[in-house]
C-alpha cells in the first residue's frame, strides 16, 4: 500500500480533498475548529520532513508521510469548501433589484439563458442594502448578453426547491452542480445594461465568435460549419436539433463536447506544425511552445472542464519531457482532478466531469492489458490496443451515461471504433482550416473534405440512433453506476495481474450493480406541457421522459392538446373561436386551458360562467393593446391567467408514472 501511494501521490492528495469536502458539508456549524485542527495535525509533517536529513528519523517518518499528506489535502477541502460556500437561504424581501455579471451564456431558439453572479442586491435609490457570496442565478430572457456583461434587473429570484413542480425536480441537481442557487425569468425590457463587457471571459467570446462567423461564411456547408464550430470551438448552438438527437441516442454524443480527444488532437496539429523549432531550438522549447497553445486553446473555448483536464494533464505528461523527469499518465489523471475540484469543489457532481475522467482512467488502465509482443507484431498490437481501449471505455461509462442520459445503445461500440478512427483526420484538417481561415485563406479542397467528413459521421450517428438495439428510459440509482465502475477497474485490474482479490472484487461488484438496477428506488421520467415563444413566433413543448417535441403554432390556427392535467386549447394569430361552425369550438370552449396568440378572441363571459373556469395563458405574440384588452377581461370576470411575456414560459405537468 505504501509502495502505490508513493508511487501515485496524488492519489493520497485527491482522496483527502474529497474527505476534506464531504466533512466540511457534514459538519456545517463546526467548519471553522475543523479547519483548523486539520491545518494543525497536518503542520506536524513540516518540522518532520525539515529533519528527515538524519537518516533514523527518515526510516521512522516514511509510513505515517502519507497519513501527513491526507490531512494536509482534507484541510485543504474543508478551506476551498467555506471559500466557495453559497449563500442560498438569503432573505429577499427587502431586496427589489439585483446587480450581477454574466459568467456563461447561451442562445436558444426561444430565449437566452445566462448564469449571472449576483453581485450586490439594491434598492428603489440604487443603495447597495446585501452583497451575497458565490450566489449564482440562471437567468432567462429574449436577449443575448455576452460573458462579462454588468446587468441590473429587477428581483423575483426562485429557489431551486421543486415544490412538487416537475421540472424543477428534474433539472434541479444539474443547476446545483453549476453553482446555481436561483432562477428567474426576466422581460428584456425590464434589464439594464450597468457596464459593457471587457474582461478575459468577453475577449475569448469575441474571438470565437469571430472564428465562427468567419465558419459560417466559408466553403463548408451549414452542418460543417456547425459541427466544425461545436467539436473545435465549443459552441453548440448552430447545431441541428436533429441531429443532436441522433448523436445523443447513437452513443457518439462525447464527439460534440470537447474533451480529452479533442485536445490531444489539438495537441498533436500543434506538435507537427511546431516541428520546424527541432531545427534551432532544443526540443524542450517545442513542448514549452505546445504548452502554451493549448492553454490559449482551452481559454478560447470557454474552460471546458474535460478539456481543462487534458490540458492539466498535457501539461504534466509535457512538462516531464522538458525537465526530463518520469511521470505516469494515472498520476496526470489524479493530479488533474486534484486541481480541478481544489477551485471548483462543485466540478465532483457534474455529468461530464465524472465521465471524463472515468474515460480517462479507463483508457489508461487499458494500455497494460494488451498480450501482443510490440516489437514482433506493431501493426496488430496496435489494432488491439484500439479495439480493446474502445470496448473498456464504452462498456465502462454505459452504466454512468444511462444514469445521466437515460438510453443505452449496445450498437455504439462499432462506430465508436470507426468514429475513433475518423476523428483525428476530421478534426485535424478541421484545425488547421480554421488557422487558414484565421489568416483570411479559405481552402477549398480542404473544405470539400472536411464536408465528406461530416456527411460521414452524422449519417453514422443517424444509422445507429435508428438501431433496434436502443434502450430508452432507463432509470437507474446512483448507486448502480458506481458499483459497474469500480467493477470495470477490478476487472482491468484482473486482466493485468491475474491476482484472485481484483477477480473477486469484479465479480461482487457487477453483482451488487446488476442487483441494484432491480432492487434499487430510481426516479420517475418527466411529462409536461410547456408553452412559450417570442413576439413572432408561438411554441409549445411536449415533454415525454427525456424526449422533447416542439409545435410551432402556425397562423391562424387552432387545436387541443389532451393530457392528464386537463385538456389545452391553443388559438393563433386571427383564428375567432366565435365562430360556432368551426369543428374545434365546443372543445375550446371547454378546455380546462386556453393559449392566446395574436388576434385571437373569446367570449369570455359565456366562460366565466361556466362551473370550472379555465386558465387563460396570453403567448407572447399578442400586441400590447390585445393583451391589455385580455388581462382586463379576466380580472373583471375572475377567470385565472398567465401572462408569458410578463410570468415566463406556463409550464402545466403530468401526474408522474
Amino acid at each position: 500500500m505504501l509502495r502505490i501511494l508513493s508511487r501515485y501521490p496524488f492519489l493520497t492528495l485527491f482522496s483527502g480533498l474529497l474527505v476534506g469536502i464531504l466533512l466540511a458539508s457534514a459538519v456545517s456549524g463546526f467548519w471553522l475548529p475543523a479547519l483548523l485542527a486539520l491545518i494543525a495535525l497536518a503542520g506536524l509533517m513540516i518540522p518532520a520532513v525539515m529533519k528527515r536529513r538524519k537518516p533514523y528519523f527518515a526510516i521512522r517518518f516514511t509510513p505515517t508521510q502519507p497519513f501527513f499528506i491526507f490531512l494536509l489535502a482534507a484541510s485543504m477541502g474543508v478551506f476551498t469548501a467555506l471559500v466557495h460556500r453559497t449563500d442560498k437561504d438569503l432573505e429577499l424581501e427587502g431586496y427589489p433589484y439585483v446587480a450581477g455579471t454574466v459568467v456563461s451564456a447561451s442562445q436558444g431558439v426561444q430565449y437566452s439563458k445566462m448564469l449571472v453572479r449576483i453581485d450586490t442586491f439594491t434598492d428603489e435609490a440604487g443603495n447597495i442594502v446585501a452583497q451575497p457570496k458565490n450566489a449564482i442565478v440562471e437567468l432567462t430572457t429574449e436577449r443575448f448578453y455576452a460573458p462579462d456583461t454588468r446587468l441590473i434587473f429587477r428581483q423575483n429570484l426562485r429557489s431551486l426547491d421543486p415544490d412538487g413542480d416537475v421540472v424543477r425536480e428534474r433539472f434541479a441537481p444539474y443547476l446545483r452542480s453549476r453553482g446555481v442557487a436561483y432562477t428567474q425569468w426576466v422581460p428584456q425590457h425590464l434589464i439594464t445594461v450597468a457596464e459593457a463587457p471587457h474582461g478575459l471571459r468577453y475577449q475569448a467570446y469575441s474571438v470565437r465568435q469571430k472564428l465562427i462567423r468567419q465558419l459560417e461564411s466559408s466553403s463548408l456547408s451549414s452542418t460543417s460549419a456547425s459541427m466544425l464550430a461545436a467539436m473545435a470551438l465549443g459552441h453548440k448552438d448552430l447545431l441541428d436539433e436533429e441531429d443532436m438527437e441522433a448523436f445523443r441516442y447513437s452513443g457518439l454524443s462525447h464527439l460534440l463536447a470537447l474533451s480529452g480527444m479533442h485536445v490531444g488532437i489539438v495537441a498533436w496539429v500543434l506538435s507537427w506544425l511546431l516541428f520546424p523549432l527541432m531545427f534551432f531550438l532544443r526540443p524542450r522549447w517545442r513542448w514549452l511552445a505546445v504548452i502554451a497553445l493549448i492553454w490559449l486553446y482551452v481559454w478560447l473555448t470557454g474552460w471546458y472542464v474535460s478539456a481543462l483536464r487534458a490540458c492539466i494533464m498535457s501539461t504534466l505528461l509535457l512538462g516531464a519531457l522538458v525537465v526530463q523527469r518520469r511521470n505516469t499518465s494515472v498520476n496526470a489523471i489524479l493530479a488533474a482532478a486534484f486541481i480541478i475540484v481544489l477551485f471548483d469543489p462543485l466540478q465532483i457532481t457534474t455529468a461530464g466531469f465524472q465521465l471524463s475522467f472515468a474515460a480517462a482512467l479507463l483508457l489508461v488502465l487499458s494500455i497494460g492489458i494488451n498480450p501482443i509482443d510490440h516489437h514482433s507484431h506493431p501493426r496488430i498490437f496496435k489494432i488491439f490496443s484500439l479495439v480493446a481501449a474502445t470496448l473498456i471505455v464504452t462498456a465502462g461509462t454505459m452504466a454512468l451515461s444511462a444514469y445521466y442520459f437515460h438510453n443505452i445503445t449496445p450498437a455504439s461500440f462499432v462506430p465508436n471504433l470507426l468514429a475513433g478512427c475518423l476523428l483525428p483526420f476530421y478534426l485535424g484538417g478541421g484545425i488547421i482550416y480554421i488557422l487558414l481561415l484565421s489568416v483570411g485563406l479559405d481552402v477549398s479542397f480542404l473544405a470539400m473534405m472536411i464536408n465528406k467528413g461530416t456527411e460521414a459521421i452524422v449519417r453514422l450517428a443517424h444509422v445507429t440512433a435508428s438501431s433496434p438495439s436502443l434502450i430508452t428510459d432507463v432509470r437507474l440509482h446512483a448507486a448502480v453506476p458506481v458499483m459497474f465502475l469500480c467493477g470495470m477497474v477490478c476487472l482491468i485490474l484482473w486482466l493485468r495481474s491475474r491476482r484472485k482479490l481484483p477477480a473477486i472484487l469484479s465479480a461482487g461488484s457487477f453483482v451488487v450493480a446488476i442487483a441494484g438496477v432491480f432492487l434499487l428506488p430510481v426516479p420517475e421520467g418527466l411529462k409536461a406541457l410547456r408553452a412559450s415563444g417570442t413576439a413572432k413566433k408561438d411554441l409549445i413543448t411536449m415533454y415525454d421522459n427525456d424526449a422533447a417535441k416542439t409545435d410551432t403554432l402556425q397562423s391562424g390556427s387552432c387545436g387541443l392538446y389532451d393530457t392528464p392535467a386537463g385538456s389545452v386549447g391553443w388559438c393563433s394569430a386571427d383564428m375567432k373561436l366565435l365562430d360556432a361552425s368551426h369543428p374545434l369550438y365546443a372543445k375550446l370552449q371547454e378546455a380546462d386551458y386556453l393559449v392566446l396568440g395574436r388576434g385571437a378572441e373569446i367570449d369570455m363571459q359565456n366562460i366565466a360562467m361556466r362551473a370550472h373556469r379555465p386558465t387563460v395563458v396570453l403567448l407572447p405574440s399578442l400586441r400590447d393593446a390585445e393583451r391589455d384588452t385580455l388581462t382586463t377581461r379576466c380580472t373583471r370576470f375572475g377567470l385565472p391567467y398567465h401572462d408569458i411575456a410578463a410570468d415566463g414560459p406556463f409550464l402545466l405537468q403530468y401526474p408522474l408514472r
